[in-house]
């Protein structure tokens, strides 16, 4: 399979991995909203297929139900617990993306 490539930074990545469906659609429209580019599968089997293929770095945003999963089974990649606060979540996604990370 092929890796994906990190855009620059008006574009950089946030992988979203949430199974309450209205949640990460207002995920992803703040994340659009704040220039990033948001990879949001619909099932967890597409996230764990996504993450494979996908280099650390970039920040991934993880429902509670996934939390544990993820860190174990993909331990370099800058995690955040999704909560219903989107917007402090979205907050902390932006926050973890420095000048010096992108």
């Amino acid at each position: 399979m092929e890796k994906l490539r990190r855009p620059r930074a008006s574009g950089r990545f946030v992988i979203v991995v949430d199974d309450e469906a209205p949640r990460r659609t207002q995920l992803i429209d703040r994340l659009v909203a704040a220039g990033l580019t948001p990879l949001a599968p619909k099932t967890p089997l597409d996230s764990f297929d996504l993450l494979s293929r996908t280099e650390p770095g970039d920040p991934v945003l993880v429902a509670p139900t996934f939390v544990e999963a993820v860190a174990d089974t993909y331990p370099g990649f800058d995690t955040h617990d999704i909560t219903d606060d989107v917007e402090d979540t979205v907050s902390r996604a932006i926050a973890s993306i420095t000048p010096e990370s992108m």
